[in-house]
């Protein structure tokens, strides 16, 4: 029997109950969604904050989260802090884990800058343990490294720092020529 999409199974004789479960509305207007930066913001899941944002004015400003991280934030068209149009992310290691094994390099206020890569090290895991994306790591590693998607070698450099782009990370002991994001913030 076929009931508005539903599909029971029954004998001729026998009543059928039908529960249909309708899906919970989603927020439309941008005061339905939660205030970024809070729990429920991070409860929600990525399209339902990416519907967020775009239910606004504008994308600039809106962060999208990831777990217990904020990783994309759109920056203005003028913002000189930012690579290929997110705002620049300043990572946070949150200390060595299963295939993220290697050493943070840290500037003299303890934010960390560089990675230096261990035996086994995985470029996502890599990414989530300085509270990043792997696009991001891409985007300011593309100029020293031919891509992140690839294998890392133990002693590779990874770029954490979007103001070292011309200056910081290797792949296999190599650095690569590669063409540089546009726009990207002044560099060191």
């Amino acid at each position: 029997m076929a009931i508005g999409g539903c599909v029971a199974e029954s004998s001729p004789d026998e009543p059928v109950a039908v529960t249909v479960e309708q899906p919970a509305p989603a927020p439309a207007a941008p005061d339905d969604f939660p205030e970024q930066g809070t729990a429920e913001w991070a409860a929600l899941t990525q399209d339902e904050q990416v519907r967020a944002c775009q239910s606004r004015d504008s994308m600039v400003g809106c962060m999208l989260t990831w777990g217990d991280c904020y990783s994309t934030t759109f920056a203005a068209v003028d913002d000189p802090l930012q690579v290929g149009g997110e705002k620049v992310i300043v990572p946070v290691d949150r200390g060595p884990r299963e295939y993220a094994m290697g050493e943070a390099v840290l500037d003299s206020s303890g934010t960390p800058v560089a990675y230096v890569v261990a035996s086994g090290d995985v470029p996502e895991f890599v990414a989530d343990r300085f509270c990043t994306h792997l696009a991001y790591l891409h985007t300011i590693n593309s100029v020293r490294r031919s891509g992140l998607a690839g294998t890392l070698y133990a002693g590779d450099t990874i770029n954490l720092d979007a103001t070292t782009i011309f200056s910081v990370g290797d792949q296999n002991g190599v650095v690569s020529a590669g063409s540089p994001p546009m726009p990207h913030p002044p560099q060191q």
